[in-house]
């Protein structure tokens, strides 16, 4: 089991879970079920992936710059999913009187 960890397969495994649940969002949507329909899904989809990249460049190689580049996309789409909530419009929230 430790070596599992340390050759990295579990970070390759749960970015193998990214994908899958990446993959049956899709599906549902293609379906009309419309689990997927926002942006920020995908970014925050990428911004995991690309944390799971950097986790296992970190890992598996000596060089600084991929990992670093793999932390970048993830940060850019971070901020992408940070930027499609903020301008999404809030439903308004009832008001209940009290009684």
């Amino acid at each position: 089991m430790p070596d599992f960890i340390r050759s990295g397969r579990v970070i390759d495994l749960a970015l193998l879970v990214v994908v899958l649940e990446l993959a049956v969002l899709l599906v549902l949507r293609a379906w009309g079920r419309r689990a997927l329909g926002t942006p920020d899904v995908l970014a925050n989809l990428a911004a995991a992936a690309g944390l799971l990249a950097a986790a296992h460049l970190l890992i598996a190689r000596d060089d600084w710059l991929y990992p670093a580049l793999a932390l970048s996309a993830a940060w850019v789409a971070h901020i992408a999913a940070l930027r499609y909530r903020w301008r999404k419009p809030r439903p308004a929230t009832p008001v209940v009187a009290a009684r």
